[in-house]
């Protein structure tokens, strides 16, 4: 009898386990990221009538500019900002987020995801861009070796930032993400450049 009861707990707990990372898994779903919309439209009117920078873009994007920050700096760079300011916490409890960690980790999950989706729609451009400039440049007799081989490195070193900042994005985030691309582009401002 005592084995039975032994193997059904660990069976209960292998399920329990199981069904937790799948949770963990599981990709934002498009009503979190209307309620991050709603949230961050609140957090910006209150902002700007505090004369308060909640979220400095350089803080939170470019740590020393030659690097994209990983998923979990840019998680701790939202939870900094909204540390400093106990209203900000209140806005986004109102949005149905249980805490500061939550809205940070989806903030940073948005921003990753977008700066994916945002690169991946270009790709096109940037590699045929970077084709043709690397053609003028082996191509241009008056640029010496040293200088065209310092240029192919610092190409190379851009595409691989793009090809970083790509995978910092976790993919079962991108298809909401995507579906909620134009309300996001608004928001985030990528619709500015």
């Amino acid at each position: 009898m005592l084995q039975r009861q032994t193997f059904f707990i660990a069976v209960v707990s292998l399920i329990s386990l199981c069904q937790g990372a799948a949770a963990a898994a599981a990709g934002l779903d498009t009503d979190t990221i209307a309620r991050w919309i709603e949230a961050a439209g609140e957090l910006q009117v209150w902002s700007e009538a505090a004369d308060e920078d909640l979220f400095d873009d350089n803080e939170l994007v470019n740590l020393d500019g030659d690097r994209m920050p990983s998923l979990d700096e840019m998680r701790t760079g939202y939870i900094e900002a909204l540390r400093r300011n106990a209203d900000a916490g209140r806005i986004i409890g109102r949005y149905g987020f249980s805490g500061i960690e939550q809205w940070a980790d989806v903030s940073a999950r948005i921003t990753m995801g977008m700066i994916a989706i945002t690169l991946e729609d270009a790709r096109p451009e940037i590699d045929a861009g970077m084709a043709e400039l690397m053609r003028e440049l082996e191509n241009n007799p008056d640029i010496p070796a040293a200088q065209r081989e310092m240029f192919m490195q610092q190409m190379q070193q851009a595409m691989g930032m793009t090809q970083q900042m790509s995978d910092n994005a976790r993919p079962e985030d991108l298809p909401a993400i995507r579906a909620m691309s134009e309300q996001l582009q608004a928001v985030l401002g990528f619709d500015d450049d």
